[in-house]
């Protein structure tokens, strides 16, 4: 079995009954150390996909999976497709890379790239094909669509410089005072970091400043809902922050001093 070069390592917090998992991503010579350290008893099964099994390019972007159970990632040469057992692309116009991904609750697969965005449907053989959603915008330059985030209404195409919002068959923008870095939907609101350490939330026709971080390099990497109206804010540099009142306060002192060497990028919940 293969083994992946870079080591996902799980540390657990608990913090006022709140119980998280924060992923870090750690040098590939300590991964090489440490797996000759542990037993893969029990591990679960992975399996490894070279760029010659799925004949595509070798970098993939995101990753969705459809409710029949197949997998869809955003590669550089477009969708790839995989029912289990065979592998297939689906191309972009111009066969542009695909950079982004994300699947409604009612299975509909959304797409961003180079220069466009759209969503997948079905040919007449059954197929899932892209269909392109730019001419129903009013600018034809965007560059990349870096993310996209799911409502229960919407549909919300990032990039560096504006938010495409897709609802009720036409789109309204928002533009960055500066630069987008990433959206995020949390319990069906949607959130977007702005110059690496400003929170908005979009309200209405206006994208509302939700938390400045008073520390100026600090890079936030993801938030999650702790309580209402709080937030958890995971910063690439600086720790880990907690919203209360309105105000930024570090969770725990040493969780986050550790959290400042551990390159943290992603939390997720447990209870």
């Amino acid at each position: 079995m293969k083994k992946n070069k870079v080591l996902h390592k799980k540390y657990f917090v608990k913090y006022f009954g709140l119980e998280l998992i924060l992923l870090f991503l750690f040098n590939p010579f300590f991964y090489c150390g440490f797996s000759q350290k542990i037993s893969e008893t029990g591990l679960p099964y992975i399996q490894n996909y070279s760029p010659a099994d799925y004949n595509a390019a070798s970098q993939n972007w995101s990753i969705v999976q459809s409710k029949e159970g197949f997998i869809y990632a955003a590669n550089n040469e477009g969708v790839l497709e995989y029912d289990g057992v065979t592998w297939r692309t689906i191309s972009l116009p111009n066969f542009a890379s695909c950079m982004s991904l994300a699947i409604t609750k009612d299975n509909k697969i959304y797409a961003g790239g180079e220069n466009d965005l759209g969503y997948l449907e079905p040919d007449t053989n059954g197929q899932l094909q892209f269909t392109s959603l730019k001419n129903k915008l009013t600018t034809d330059n965007f560059q990349r669509i870096r993310e996209i985030s799911i409502t229960e209404d919407a549909v919300y195409f990032l990039t560096t410089k504006e938010m495409f919002v897709w609802k009720d068959d036409h789109f309204k923008v928002y533009h960055a005072e500066g630069r987008f870095n990433f959206t995020k939907t949390i319990e069906n609101e949607v959130f977007v970091v702005e110059n690496n350490k400003v929170i908005k939330k979009v309200r209405g026709e206006v994208l509302e400043t939700v938390i400045d971080l008073p520390n100026t390099s600090a890079a936030v990497t993801d938030l999650i809902r702790y309580k209402e109206n709080e937030l958890l804010i995971l910063t690439y540099n600086k720790g880990i922050f907690i919203t209360h009142n309105g105000k930024v306060q570090v969770l725990n002192k040493q969780t986050s001093k550790f959290l400042e060497k551990a390159l943290g990028r992603k939390i997720i919940k447990l209870s």
